[in-house]
């Protein structure tokens, strides 16, 4: 009897373990079929990189400057993306933004944002009704199926500009005849002596306007005693002064002549007169000859 009991008392010791283990088996199988249940019947978008929930896209918000805009004025478009019940920016979303009117497409750009907020600039060159469209193509640098946020946009006419009347353009000056300028004489006369030769250089420079058509040296004091002239030259007295006039060509901006006269003096001073055609002195001077 005592061997029976004990027995029994053996086998009931060794099934309770084992019946703890069944039923926690069969507790955690019951657990996981619930959890597969739920996971397959949660609403998701299928992309190339696996499932997102719906509930990963952020919303879109929008906001212009100027907040009513005119026709023809550049407008800034403002763009959060937010994820939902947060405040805060959802960075790194890619997005299509286009603006549309009439059924048209307008503008349309691809962009994407590290920061969760973007701006864009366009012109929109004529009043009425503009549909904003912003498309989100990638989350966090993943496909995902495009979801798209419409905006309305309402352009006016821009104001009126009052127009003042024209004040009559008063009667121009009358046009004055132009007066033809007066000849310019720019010479430069040296000269230098050899014993009792002086030999005195006429030039002619560049910015002249009038040419030189005689050419008289004077001496005072000491009268030349023979004067020599360029070739082309005439020579006329040798009293007080000598007067050279051009026979053909006279002296031209540019050119240079070349007079000699024979005298007693040393360093002597020279009067000298540059003529016109008429014999009307257009300039004069004095200068020393340099010793040779």
């Amino acid at each position: 009897m005592v061997g029976k009991k004990s027995g029994r008392m053996l086998l009931t010791e060794i099934n309770l373990p084992i019946m703890a283990v069944v039923l926690s088996s069969i507790l955690l199988l019951q657990s996981l079929t619930v959890a597969t249940s739920q996971m397959v019947n949660a609403e998701s978008i299928p992309n190339q990189y696996g499932s997102m929930q719906s509930a990963t896209y952020p919303e879109v918000h929008l906001q212009l400057a100027p907040s009513k805009p005119t026709a023809g004025q550049d407008v800034t478009f403002s763009i959060t993306f937010r994820n939902q019940g947060s405040s805060m920016p959802k960075s790194h979303v890619d997005y299509k933004f286009t603006i549309s009117k009439d059924g048209s497409t307008v503008f349309t750009t691809a962009k994407h944002t590290h920061s969760g907020t973007d701006t864009v600039m366009q012109k929109l060159a004529t009043d009425g009704t503009y549909k904003i469209t912003v498309t989100i193509t990638d989350i966090d640098f993943k496909k995902v199926e495009p979801r798209s946020s419409d905006f309305t946009v309402t352009v006016e006419k821009p104001p009126m500009q009052e127009q003042t009347p024209q004040k009559e353009a008063p009667a121009p000056p009358p046009v004055k005849e132009e007066q033809p300028a007066e000849p310019k004489l720019d010479v430069r006369v040296q000269a230098k002596q050899i014993k009792d030769l002086i030999i005195v250089r006429v030039r002619s420079m560049d910015d002249s306007t009038a040419d030189v058509y005689g050419f008289q040296i004077s001496i005072a004091g000491s009268p030349p005693k023979a004067a020599k002239g360029p070739k082309g030259w005439e020579k006329e007295g040798l009293t007080d002064a000598v007067t050279f006039t051009a026979a053909n060509e006279p002296l031209r901006h540019g050119d240079k002549q070349f007079f000699m006269l024979k005298v007693d003096a040393t360093k002597p001073v020279i009067e000298w007169k540059a003529l016109g055609p008429d014999g009307d002195v257009m300039a004069e001077g004095s200068l020393t000859p340099l010793l040779r």
